[in-house]
């Protein structure tokens, strides 16, 4: 798992242009129940620099996300806290090696947002550009940035 912390990255826009599906993709965040404001926030964020792009959001709760994460139904995951051992394992299994990005806040305990990305290949490039843009708005640079140019 690659890890890093956020105020999140500049992973090149090209990447985003390059591989941008057809207008009506779908950024599906699956997370945790009580992230409900943070999301919704960070989702207006994205829409408003990709209006191309669909949001759905399914809190169910964190126990739900890593699965989501593993069967391939989410493209990020937010959570209150960081994956359990058994969770990790599940995910080990479905050959998923997600991204974490520690979202910090002075007046609350961080947030742990997972981007999947397939042990062989690349994490999906809208997810990517959904935490460049949704999570660090101001664009600071960060070790995610740096851990996506070290990937092949």
């Amino acid at each position: 798992m690659l890890i890093a912390s956020a105020l999140v990255a500049d992973a090149p826009r090209t990447r985003l242009d390059r591989a941008m599906p057809v207008p009506g993709r779908t950024l599906r965040i699956v997370g945790s129940r009580n992230l409900g404001d943070p999301v919704a926030r960070w989702a207006r964020i994205f829409k408003r620099t990709h209006p191309e792009i669909r949001v759905t959001t399914s809190l169910y709760g964190t126990g739900i996300a890593a699965g989501a994460l593993a069967d391939g139904l989410a493209d990020v995951a937010p959570l209150h806290r960081a994956l359990k051992p058994d969770e990790q394992r599940f995910l080990d299994a479905a050959g998923v090696e997600p991204i974490l990005v520690s979202v910090e806040s002075r007046d609350r305990p961080a947030i742990y947002v997972y981007i999947r990305k397939p042990a062989i290949g690349r994490p999906d490039p809208v997810a990517l550009e959904f935490a460049r843009v949704a999570l660090n708005p101001n664009e600071r640079s960060s070790a995610l940035a740096e851990a996506l140019r070290a990937m092949p």
